[in-house]
């Protein structure tokens, strides 16, 4: 199994008192355990052992999210913690450095069903495939010279549908918040 660094930022409302029954704490509680749970790090380096809510500002980015790393899980994911937020429809971006295989950045958010992985270089920017971006390239100068009329609709849907599932629409994280 590969190790790599990776980050994840946590999002959405958490709430300071109403009980999560499976754990028979409070959900801020529940969170906070989840991640000391991870061996998270503040910082490439710095573990976070022990973490109480007033100690959580700290760990908000400047997108207005909880922000932890770790410098070397397993296939670099976060997997109790990522588990447990998607059971518990909580929004969060992960981010995994590329190593022998390229980085990738997952999404969730409650409106999905499965998380949203990208593909991306050093530099966090999205990797699209030159296959699928071909694919589309030569749908559509085989169908829209001028003297063809432009591409069908059956094909134009077909360029579309192939952009569509290669540059997926990317979901807002909103802020992370502690409400009553």
């Amino acid at each position: 199994m590969d190790r790599m660094a990776c980050k994840i930022e946590i999002g959405g409302q958490i709430s300071r008192s109403a009980i999560n029954f499976e754990d028979e704490l409070p959900w801020l509680d529940s969170l906070i355990g989840r991640i000391i749970g991870e061996g998270v790090q503040s910082d490439y380096g710095e573990n976070v052992y022990n973490l109480i809510e007033k100690e959580l500002s700290k760990f908000v980015n400047k997108d207005g999210l909880l922000e932890f790393v770790h410098e070397s899980k397993s296939n670099g994911e976060f997997d109790d913690l990522e588990n447990w937020l998607r059971e518990n429809q909580i929004p969060y971006r992960r981010w995994t450095e590329p190593d022998v295989y390229n980085g990738e950045i997952v999404y969730f958010t409650p409106e999905m069903e499965v998380p949203l992985t990208v593909c991306v270089d050093v530099n966090e920017q999205e990797m699209v495939s030159g296959v699928a971006g071909r694919n589309v390239l030569e749908l559509l100068k085989k169908h829209s010279c001028a003297y063809c009329g432009g591409p069908s609709s059956d094909e134009l849907k077909q360029a579309i549908h192939l952009l569509e599932e290669e540059l997926p629409v990317i979901p807002v994280i909103p802020m992370f918040k502690i409400v009553d």
